[in-house]
């Protein structure tokens, strides 16, 4: 047996080698004691470990056989550690059973397949699991379907409801939306669910945005969450709108939606879910910038803003200013005017694509005060990688006025390409 204290990282052995005709089938860890540790072979001996944490490679488990074949599962009851069951997958002969109970922690063990129509089918089981909420209940997976039994393993019943004759490898429990729900994973047939009696009424909700729209720059909402108070729920968005960390809540809360600037050219749309309720989202698409090829038409800003704008057309002028992050005027220049209602921190960002073949256009984002002052110049050169909008932040003061210049890093027709700039506080 190996363990990993690193997320698989890295591994050392915490028990001694088992006899090598044998294999490790199955693992079980008490929920009440991490140390506590069993596993199965192959050919059915089970280890157990009260102390598995200490263990190392001469640590000798202490070992049980209750009987030979392969050992396909352990469970412990979660509400009753020193209790644990074991499942064999081989077909038993003479007196061997097929599921067997340790009522000391795996030291001994006990054949509990019961006889007649009261017992199991003389058919392998792959899977057993104790229910946590009622420890006297029992389930296993067989090769003819799934049995229950709701006296810890005394007697045994078929489940009722219509299910294929097939193995069941895998069984699980599900206790959510106020439901308890059985699963059933099958060879070949696969996956199969029945609610359990007496399971409850399930969970109801509600959800709302007080933001449902948001603009093209993007930003965060609440979505609200309503639901009883042992109700759990998670938030799942899409590729436009996603779930900002955490995402998940039991009982009424709130999560966060956030939306990334919009690069396209139309408005787009996205659903956020919660549990089975839906919250249907919208953006508003950028604005389309023109005629802005001087400062004196520079495009008006008001913020939060994104324009999109085709610069392969512009020209450059002589009296272009030289940019500190460049060494040049650069070229095909594009304007924009800003006057903040507001003190602050303004963030620009800018991004360009490339027309003739996929990546980064080359632009360079300068900003300037009515006096002509550079305050602030950022570059992302031009490439094949993918596309990368850059940022950069500068302190601004209401009622006045400042110049945002886009340029392209070069000058021949497919220099410049379609160019995103986002201002937002």
């Amino acid at each position: 047996m190996w363990r990993s204290g690193d997320g698989a990282a890295n591994w050392f052995a915490v028990s001694a080698a088992i006899p090598s005709v044998s294999g490790i089938s199955t693992i079980a860890v008490s929920p009440a004691d991490p140390n506590h540790v069993l596993f199965g072979t192959s050919t059915g001996s089970i280890y157990n470990n009260p102390n598995a944490l200490a263990g190392d490679a001469d640590t000798a488990w202490n070992v049980a056989t209750p009987r030979s074949g392969f050992v396909a599962a352990l469970a412990f009851d979660p509400t009753t550690p020193a209790t644990v069951y074991a499942a064999y997958s081989t077909f038993k002969i003479a007196d061997q059973n097929y599921v067997y109970k340790s009522l000391d922690g795996g030291v001994t063990w006990t054949g509990i397949d019961g006889s007649g129509d009261l017992g199991l089918p003389d058919a392998p089981v792959s899977a057993i699991l104790a229910d946590p909420l009622n420890p006297a209940t029992i389930y296993a997976g067989t090769d003819l379907g799934v049995f229950v039994s709701i006296d810890a393993g005394a007697t045994w019943a078929r489940e009722d409801a219509p299910y294929a004759d097939t193995p069941v490898v895998n069984l699980a429990l599900d206790r959510n939306a106020g439901l308890s729900n059985l699963f059933a994973f099958t060879i070949g047939r696969g996956a199969w669910r029945i609610s359990l009696p007496d399971s409850g009424t399930g969970c109801q909700y509600a959800v709302s945005s007080v933001a449902a729209a948001f603009p093209a720059y993007g930003g965060t909402a609440p979505l609200n969450v309503t639901t009883a108070n042992n109700c759990m729920w998670v938030a799942v968005g899409d590729a436009n709108f996603t779930v900002q960390s955490p995402a998940t809540g039991v009982g009424s809360g709130t999560a966060s939606i956030a939306a990334q600037i919009n690069t396209g050219t139309t408005a787009r749309g996205g659903t956020v879910y919660v549990q089975d309720q839906a919250v249907a989202l919208k953006q508003s698409a950028p604005l389309v910038a023109g005629g802005n090829d001087e400062p004196a038409s520079a495009t008006s800003v008001a913020l939060p803003y994104v324009g999109i704008e085709d610069t392969r057309r512009l020209t450059s002028n002589p009296a272009d200013p030289v940019h500190s992050c460049t060494g040049s005027a650069d070229f095909k220049t594009a304007w924009w005017r800003l006057t903040p209602a507001a003190s602050g921190t303004l963030t620009l960002s800018v991004q360009g694509e490339r027309y003739d073949v996929g990546g980064n256009s080359g632009v360079v984002l300068a900003i300037y005060d009515t006096a002509a002052n550079e305050l602030g110049c950022i570059v992302r050169p031009r490439d094949t990688s993918p596309w990368q909008m850059v940022n950069t932040q500068i302190p601004v003061t209401a009622g006045n006025t400042y110049l945002i210049e886009v340029s392209a890093t070069g000058n021949t027709a497919n220099d410049g390409g379609y160019t995103i700039l986002a201002a937002g506080e």
